[in-house]
């Protein structure tokens, strides 16, 4: 449980810092940077970076 909870800091981490360099808000809808051939669901189009990293 631990390594999972330390591994979501340095995702968050490398996340900001990689939007940050790209310029991306992270109020950026997601589903732009997602691969084309992704089966994608419902409601996706509404997810954006801030919200993956909030959770």
């Amino acid at each position: 449980m631990h390594v999972a909870s330390v591994s979501k800091t340095i995702t968050a981490m490398a996340m900001t810092q990689l939007l940050d360099s790209k310029g991306i808000s992270y109020d950026a809808k997601i589903i732009d940077y997602l691969p084309t051939y992704w089966a994608k669901g419902p409601n996706i189009n509404k997810i954006t970076f801030r919200n993956l990293m909030t959770h």
